[in-house]
């Protein structure tokens, strides 16, 4: 039966833009927020337009900029976090709790209720509370049958980070630590050990304001149940979704550029780590799907291995640096989420946050404080 069939039950899954609408936004109807439709014509392509990062290079004429190594992190103030392994919890699966292939107490149906009403997935979650209290996050680690297969039954079930950031007018400087017990002998096959990711959107991504990264995670995603080797994707990128997800229903490229260029992305940032090589740093953004440049040098990265601890520190210059990107500055609130992948793992195998907001300047506010340094 699909998704939202079921009698007296509402449709949970239908043209994208309503998903989005009514599940996100509980406080406003389809007719005030709908985004205009788009058709899923034979031959429509993926979107092809890629940032243009000429403009980002400009900025770097003369060498790249780094994170500044004077930067007094001992005064500047911690945001802690526990993220944890989520298995195949796409955000199909969060909101529908009727086929079966919820956690053994179930992902009750007040929880999909209170997320209607306006409730964030962090309202439930609070994950930094004790730890142990999320033990089904060990049972999707240890229990094949639990949210698929983990990559290794013997992975800790969650993981801990924490985040600090300044800024100076110019330049925005992240530093995350977190911990990574593996000994660096499971290697990416880029040779990379481990990887953390982080995005950000602004309040026109309403998905991305309530549950962080999960917007972006759907049925049909590569290592998912329904498996259409897709990357990340937001749901207005498509003309229709199910329980399955999207999948190749993709808005024109038109529609497509529409809405990059209203702000409907996730800016993403990602740094790959390994102790026997330099950090490779990644500034891209999610619509479509993932998109990414790895070699634009405008996101730059130092990375060192301190015990069983990775700290990561990654620079991006303040304002707009061309399409995908967000135009930050002091006094703006954002909203963000963050992956990391640890021992090798790729794809799904990685541990993650709710969501929660980054302020830049004063007042400080939010989960994550960038303070002027």
């Amino acid at each position: 039966m699909r998704a939202g069939s079921g009698k007296g039950r509402p449709a949970l899954f239908m043209d994208a833009a309503q998903v989005t609408e009514r599940a996100m936004n509980p406080n406003r109807s389809c007719a005030q927020q709908r985004v205009r439709g788009g058709r899923n014509t034979p031959g429509t392509q993926r979107f092809a337009s890629q940032p243009s990062w000429l403009l980002a290079a400009a900025l770097f004429v003369g060498g790249a900029a780094s994170p500044a190594a004077a930067i007094d992190w001992e005064s500047v103030a911690k945001a802690e976090f526990v993220l944890f392994y989520p298995g195949q919890a796409s955000i199909q699966w969060t909101l529908d709790s009727a086929d079966g292939s919820g956690p053994p107490a179930g992902h009750p149906s007040r929880a999909v209720e209170r997320f209607r009403e306006g409730q964030n997935c962090s309202v439930c979650h609070d994950l930094s509370e004790d730890v142990p209290k999320y033990e089904w996050g060990a049972d999707i680690v240890r229990d094949d049958a639990y949210l698929g297969p983990a990559a290794d039954p013997a992975m800790p079930h969650y993981t801990e980070a924490e985040v600090q950031g300044v800024h100076d007018n110019e330049q925005i400087h992240l530093r995350i630590s977190w911990r990574d017990p593996s000994d660096g002998t499971s290697l990416r096959e880029d040779g990379y050990q481990s990887a953390v990711a982080f995005f950000l959107s602004s309040r026109e991504v309403l998905e991305g304001r309530r549950t962080g990264c999960w917007a972006t995670c759907h049925d049909d995603l590569k290592g998912m149940p329904n498996d259409r080797g897709l990357t990340m994707y937001l749901p207005r990128s498509r003309t229709a979704i199910d329980r399955t997800g999207g999948g190749e229903n993709y808005r024109s490229d038109r529609e497509l550029a529409d809405l990059l260029a209203d702000g409907h992305f996730l800016e993403y940032w990602q740094v790959l780590v390994a102790e026997d090589k330099a950090p490779r740093a990644g500034l891209g953004y999610v619509l479509e799907g993932r998109n990414m440049d790895f070699d634009s040098g405008a996101l730059t990265a130092t990375a060192q291995r301190e015990g069983d601890h990775w700290v990561v520190e990654m620079s991006r210059p303040l304002g707009n640096l061309g399409p995908g990107t967000i135009a930050m500055a002091p006094g703006e609130t954002f909203y963000g989420g963050m992956a990391i992948h640890n021992g090798g793992k790729r794809g799904r195998h990685h541990y993650v946050t709710m969501e929660f907001d980054v302020s830049i300047g004063h007042p400080p506010r939010g989960k994550i404080a960038i303070q002027e340094r």
